[in-house]
């Protein structure tokens, strides 16, 4: 097998998927041009519609697709995202998108993409001195102030179950474990996922 090369890397999109505060977010790197020498970075949180402990607050995010002519008489979804609560992306939101998935129990689910960019004309002027750790940081901020306004769930890390956050323990090893998974471990089976 052949690995690709930093060029390969340059010329696409590389991402680095994070969570934060029970939020989960992604960072990205798109590819150097010839029109954008130094890429683009960007960053998006993923809001499922389970995730609020107030289920109406997803409503807040959540946008209906609304058809729009583009070029040459075709059509394609987009989304008034401008009406969405911003807590601080950079420049404003300038990626939304929505999708659904089946959960580990069989029920359908929905998913919000929202993000934002950093090639803004102030972001060219700077010399776009951003880095990977400059747009996590402004991506924890940005979750910080969401979840402040809105508290989430939790995710266990252990077994995926999402949950309120009374109902976990941090174990030894760092992670938040759902307090009904305690029961499958011991001093003699996986102690780090034992409260520490």
């Amino acid at each position: 097998m052949m690995k690709p090369e930093l060029k390969d890397y340059q010329s696409g999109a590389t991402t680095w998927k994070r969570e934060y505060k029970g939020i989960m977010y992604t960072l990205s790197h798109n590819g150097i041009s010839d029109y954008r020498p130094e890429g683009t970075w960007c960053f998006y949180i993923h809001l499922n519609d389970n995730l609020f402990i107030n289920p109406d607050d997803f409503k807040l995010f959540d946008r209906e697709p609304e058809k729009k002519e583009r070029s040459f008489g075709s059509y394609g979804e987009t989304y008034d995202y401008h009406s969405v609560p911003d807590y601080g992306f950079h420049g404003g939101i300038t990626y939304y998108s929505t999708d659904s998935f089946m959960d580990k129990n069989g029920e359908q689910r929905k998913s919000l993409k929202i993000g934002c960019d950093y090639a803004h004309l102030w972001d060219e002027e700077g010399g776009y001195w951003q880095g990977l750790n400059d747009v996590d940081h402004d991506a924890k901020i940005l979750i910080d102030e969401l979840v402040s306004h809105h508290p989430v769930k939790l995710r266990c890390q252990y077994s995926g179950l999402i949950d309120v956050p009374d109902n976990f323990y941090k174990a030894r090893n760092g992670n938040m474990v759902h307090k009904s998974k305690l029961t499958e471990f011991s001093e003699d089976k996986w102690p780090t996922w034992l409260p520490e």
